[in-house]
């Protein structure tokens, strides 16, 4: 198994396309924070009343977003390696040198998780920077510094989610539509909390934050939008646990049907 890892990590990083993915996780949260940049300064020559003061902490929260941090684009890049097995037949010759389904399988996700961690690493420790040096934040209280540590803790953890489903299907469907599947299953499941939010408050339901903070980004998305005003009432351990299990679960459950539908493909 360790061999495997080795020549898995040996080829992925020395694909152009490792290097292309992480120049745009340093290039796009410039860009973003640019557009906020100059946004901002446009509206402030018109009125300085609507410039923002804080725009840097509406960037920060927003690191973890499906759609702001673009977190389905570091999904797709390791899918896109991970199919080059296919194309290359790396696959075939793994199984001629002994290696079993569960260790290829195994492999290409703790190689997925290394790399899409890498990306969304360089992505929100960009976004970060640009917040605090480019557009500015309110003062961090020392009460809010664990609600800080946690929504990138848990943010992070959502690297996991993102590598058992682009790792599943890439090697489950050995095709592009793994690439297309795995971009709506990032922003579906990144959704599904405030989808299903929404859906409770039209019924008029009550006391469903436990439910919901079990599915991914729902509590961290809570969680930035207090660090936004700056409270610490909205930390709560019963939910920070709640989300870290509903995150592992569900990511288990995509590395499991993964695992089963890779075991069943013939490629040979």
């Amino acid at each position: 198994m360790g061999n495997l890892l080795k020549a898995d990590f040996f080829r992925v990083f020395r694909t152009k396309i490792v290097y292309i993915s992480l120049i745009i996780s340093v290039a796009l949260p410039l860009f973003i924070a640019g557009v906020f940049a100059l946004s901002d300064a446009a509206m402030g020559s018109v009125d300085p009343s609507l410039a923002t003061e804080s725009l840097g902490d509406s960037l920060i929260t927003n690191a973890f977003s499906p759609v702001m941090s673009f977190s389905y684009i570091f999904a797709i890049f390791p899918v896109i390696v991970i199919m080059m097995d296919f194309g290359n037949g790396t696959i075939r010759d793994k199984v001629i040198h002994g290696y079993t389904r569960h260790q290829i399988f195994a492999a290409h996700f703790l190689v997925s998780l290394v790399y899409s961690a890498t990306l969304t690493l360089l992505f929100t420790g960009t976004y970060t920077i640009c917040g605090f040096c480019m557009l500015g934040v309110n003062e961090i209280k020392a009460e809010m510094t664990a609600t800080f540590l946690i929504y990138y803790a848990l943010g992070y953890l959502g690297v996991v989610l993102i590598a058992s489903i682009g790792s599943g299907l890439a090697l489950s469907l050995l095709n592009a539509g793994a690439i297309v599947l795995t971009v709506i299953g990032v922003l579906f499941l990144g959704y599904l909390g405030s989808i299903l939010e929404f859906i409770f408050a039209l019924s008029g339901a009550t006391n469903y934050e436990n439910f919901l903070c079990c599915f991914p980004t729902f509590y961290t998305t809570r969680l930035a939008q207090f660090m936004v005003y700056r409270s610490p009432d909205g930390l709560d351990l019963a939910y920070t646990i709640e989300t870290i299990l509903g995150t592992l679960a569900i990511s288990g459950g995509f590395y499991a049907l993964g695992t089963f539908v890779f075991n069943k493909r013939d490629f040979k």
